[in-house]
């Protein structure tokens, strides 16, 4: 929230908007902290055309009767390209991730000693280190890190195309 109470009430109080930093002149825009445009950008209209859901997000239908209380739901299966970070294996990373996988030479290794590699993250386009053992995977054509727990936990290895099975 923008304003205290006192500049929400008081119209000589300026308010700027959170995101754009134009003044607020109406009331309800002064309380919620966001003129009507960035409002609408931040928290859409409900009911109005919904975007369909991509490859790999969930799509959950309604119906015009609500369930009584919480529904399950499980994960889809996928499949993936995965490789395992063993901290010898630079090519094989380098040929899978690119330009997205680098070696960091231990002069250069801050906070965690450990973190011998770093891989470009697709979901937050962000570098997150990586330690022997950590998987890389890829899914809807980007990078993503998986720990050996999680590999061993949530996936199974399967046969290549064309590999008997």
């Amino acid at each position: 929230m923008s304003g205290t109470i006192a500049a929400v009430i008081d119209p000589t109080i300026p308010v700027t908007c959170e995101d754009c930093g134009r003044l607020l002149t109406d009331r309800e825009s002064r309380a919620a902290g966001r003129g009507p445009v960035c409002g609408a950008k931040n928290h859409p209209p409900r009911g109005g055309r919904r975007r369909p859901a991509g490859p790999g997000q969930l799509a959950i239908t309604t119906t015009e009767t609500r369930m009584p209380g919480p529904a399950l739901y499980r994960r889809r299966p996928i499949e993936m390209e995965a490789v395992q970070w063993t901290g010898d294996n630079t090519a094989e990373m380098t040929a899978f991730a690119g330009t997205c996988f680098a070696e960091v030479p231990a002069e250069d290794r801050g906070d965690d000693p450990d973190e011998t590699a770093q891989l470009l993250e697709s979901t937050h386009s962000s570098w997150v280190g990586l330690l022997v053992g950590d998987w890389v995977g890829k899914v809807d054509g980007g990078f993503h890190l998986f720990s050996a727990e999680t590999m061993a936990a949530g996936y199974d290895r399967v046969a290549a195309p064309g590999a008997e099975r």
